[in-house]
């Protein structure tokens, strides 16, 4: 907790001296926001699931300010009538598409303080927030002082290393998907990385693979900080073993360990397979939520987060989920091409989402947009996935189709064939009262059941 504090106030310190001018700016006032209240800015990064950067927290807070001064001038804030005047203004701001991954952020992280907000109420969960606006308009003036320079990138000031990885000869090498970081103000952040040379697995040895850090929108890196990472990769000789042999009926239940020898004697008595991470909030491999989860995450498709979390329950966008079925899948091309107007070139997901569109995945809109920060629908996974098995020719067609669901008349008419299909193979179901949920935003447990379904299906997880 101490060297948090130390590194929190050199983080104050190195900002502010590197300010030109002492007028408090709106940076000045999230630098202290973090520094006050780090548990509620970890608390928004964690629940937003990479849609929350720190650049858009400070562009919420210059978007508060401007609104609140605009408020101002036709009538005064005081400190008597603010909490009003700014839950209205919190409840328009987070109203724009550009904001909404904040109020997602906030309605997960504090459920029922977001429901008494919607009432006017401000629970003690979003005090931090209401405090830190007040310090702005009445400690240091800034209704009378707009800021325009509120969008300045976050540094990032550290990196951590990568452990090196290991893969038998002749099986799918899969690299790490991105590389743990730290920002100016101490905050935990995931930054992807784009590898450009993995060699091949047909032969044993020891090889160190190049990559480079992708920065997202909202960061950038400190003065003295490569953007160049290396990862050691040992490809092992193949072991043979009577878990192939089906002499080991028994393990069943190890699944992926299964092919060796070494692994046969785990099942026979029943200890569950050990993982690379244990996620605090995600059941053991015995659940199917557990097991697809744990099985990705060792494959390195799908992350968890520093704390030790999972997070389950939360929302993923449709770059995101299109980066895990490329990676699940081998097709990742650093080279791919990809016209969408909304998918810049230097941005981290530009590769995959060019990979996933070049062999015929995923599609964008009639207006040229691939929409990356939307959350993914599950109407969409579920297409996504029809495509991969049905581009693989993994899909039983004599299989019968289900009866109709409780909420059938919502499923889209493009993904109505997908759905059915998938579910007559047995690889998605029902959520719950016999409703498919086609038009809800999916969750980063369901997209990794119905992708763990589809690659058993392909014979790539046993």
């Amino acid at each position: 907790m101490k060297k948090r504090i130390i590194g929190l106030a050199l983080a104050v310190i190195m900002v502010l001296g590197a300010t030109p001018s002492m007028a408090y700016s709106v940076r000045d006032a999230y630098v202290d926001f973090v520094t006050e209240y780090p548990g509620f800015v970890d608390d928004l990064m964690a629940a937003g699931d990479g849609t929350v950067s720190e650049g858009l927290l400070i562009d919420f807070l210059g978007a508060l300010q401007e609104y609140l001064a605009y408020i101002n001038d036709n009538s005064p804030i005081t400190r008597e009538n603010l909490r009003d005047r700014l839950i209205d203004a919190v409840q328009s701001i987070l109203t724009t598409q550009k904001y909404v991954p904040i109020y997602s952020a906030i309605t997960v992280a504090y459920p029922s303080a977001a429901k008494e907000a919607v009432k006017g109420n401000i629970s003690p969960e979003l005090m931090p927030l209401y405090q830190t606006v007040e310090a702005m308009i009445f400690d240091h003036n800034m209704l009378n002082d707009i800021d325009s320079g509120f969008d300045a990138d976050m540094q990032i000031v550290e990196i951590e290393g990568l452990d090196g990885v290991s893969v038998e000869q002749g099986d799918r090498l899969v690299l790490p998907a991105s590389v743990g970081a730290k920002s100016e103000t101490g905050v935990e952040v995931r930054l992807p990385v784009e590898w450009s040379n993995a060699p091949s697995t047909s032969k044993a040895g020891v090889y160190t693979v190049s990559g480079v850090i992708q920065t997202p929108d909202g960061y950038v890196l400190a003065s003295g900080l490569d953007a160049n990472v290396t990862v050691d990769v040992t490809v092992t000789k193949k072991e043979t073993g009577g878990g192939s042999t089906g002499n080991t009926g028994n393990t069943g239940n190890t699944g992926n360990t299964g092919n060796t020898g070494n692994t046969g004697t785990t099942g026979t008595t029943g200890t569950q397979t050990t993982h690379k991470n244990k996620f605090t909030d995600v059941p053991s491999d015995a659940t199917e939520a557990g097991k697809a989860i744990y099985a990705l995450n060792d494959l390195g498709v799908i992350n968890g987060y520093g704390d030790g979390t999972f997070l389950p329950g939360n929302n993923i966008k449709r770059s995101e989920f299109t980066t895990m079925v490329v990676t699940a899948l081998g097709l990742y091309n650093k080279d791919a091409k990809t016209s969408f107007a909304d998918v810049a070139d230097g941005a981290w997901y530009r590769a995959y989402v060019a990979s996933a569109v070049h062999s015929d995945l995923i599609k964008g809109y009639e207006d040229n947009t691939f929409r990356p920060e939307n959350q993914i629908t599950r109407a969409e996974v579920m297409t996504v996935i029809w495509r991969v098995l049905n581009n693989n020719k993994a899909l039983n067609a004599s299989a019968v189709s289900p009866a109709p669901y409780a909420d059938d008349s919502a499923i889209p008419a493009y993904a109505r064939d997908y759905v059915y299909a998938l579910a007559a193979n047995g690889v998605v179901k029902a959520v719950a009262d016999n409703k498919i949920q086609s038009e809800l935003p999916a969750t980063r447990e369901q997209c990794a059941v119905m992708l763990y379904n589809a690659l058993v299906k392909l014979g790539k997880i046993k």
